[in-house]
């Protein structure tokens, strides 16, 4: 009897069957529940809804008018149902292409999504260097040269920026998104105005003038009303050079407002003209070649001397 083993009882094959379909309905019961907790909380509830987006990198630029654009993308629903604050949703992209649309500013725009609700938005700003006048419309460039956007010559955005304007009198056409002048070629014209101001000491209006971009000549206006004329293929070290030397020769002129012009187009010599004659002058300057052998020359007398 204790050797005996018990055998095992099968359950009927209706039975059997029953149970089956009916494992099997339970598990399609818990895989619906299951789908529909995992729509209703990715896309109905508000545990991926964007509260938070921060704004950094921004200089010129206010964070709430960005912010304001970011949130005009995201108010409303799709299909009329589900919020277009959803973080998974939310189309970084597109988000982007709006803030650089409506921010010409804004060279590019980078956007990090923090789970579960937040925004992380950079931006990188172009910087503002030179306008350029040109066919009637005052055209911003960037430190790359590059026009991004049209302003009023007289606008807030040229004079909170104190910007230089350069007129081409030729009216070259300026298209925006390409590079319009080298860097080298900006940088030597923002140095007229910086070294004009720090080395001589004159004031100068922030209108220069070109016949064209392609002949390197510019012509600035002084706070006086007389104007200097550069050269862009004369070193500008030398120019300045020059300049110092006309107002220290010409310096009761210069007070008394009767310059209309000096001229530093020509290296090594100075062309000026006053108000009360009708032809210009030249003043010759010292060449550099001189001043050189004139140092080399006090050198050694110098060396003769502690001998």
């Amino acid at each position: 009897m204790f050797g005996m083993t018990k055998k095992r009882r099968s359950l009927p094959t209706g039975l059997r069957r029953n149970r089956s379909g009916f494992d099997r309905v339970f598990f399609y019961f818990l895989s619906v529940i299951f789908l529909g907790t995992f729509v209703y909380i990715l896309f109905f509830s508000q545990f991926l809804t964007i509260f938070s987006i921060e704004i950094s990198g921004n200089r010129d630029i206010g964070k709430q008018p960005i912010l304001e654009e970011v949130n005009s993308y995201l108010n409303g629903k799709y299909l009329g149902i589900i919020d277009k604050k959803n973080l998974v949703l939310a189309n970084r992209d597109r988000i982007r292409k709006k803030i650089i649309s409506r921010f010409k500013q804004i060279k590019n725009v980078e956007i990090k999504k923090n789970f579960p609700s937040g925004l992380e938005i950079n931006i990188q700003e172009r910087k503002i260097s030179l306008a350029v006048l040109s066919g009637g419309n005052c055209y911003v460039l960037d430190e790359n040269g590059e026009p991004y956007d049209i302003f009023s010559c007289d606008g807030e955005e040229i004079k909170r920026n104190n910007l230089i304007i350069m007129e081409d009198r030729s009216g070259k056409p300026v298209e925006i998104g390409k590079t319009f002048l080298e860097k080298d070629y900006m940088d030597y014209v923002l140095n007229i105005r910086k070294n004009i101001e720090e080395m001589v000491g004159l004031k100068i209006e922030n209108n220069f003038k070109t016949p064209n971009f392609i002949s390197g000549d510019i012509r600035v206006r002084t706070g006086g009303g007389w104007e200097i004329y550069f050269n862009r293929e004369i070193i500008l070290e030398r120019e300045m050079e020059m300049l110092e030397l006309f107002l220290s020769n010409q310096s009761k002129e210069v007070s008394s407002g009767n310059v209309e012009y000096a001229d530093l187009r020509s290296d090594g010599k100075i062309y000026y003209k006053l108000k009360n004659n009708e032809e210009p002058k030249i003043q010759e300057e010292i060449k550099t070649e001189k001043n050189n052998s004139t140092k080399d020359k006090n050198k050694s007398k110098d060396k003769k001397n502690k001998a």
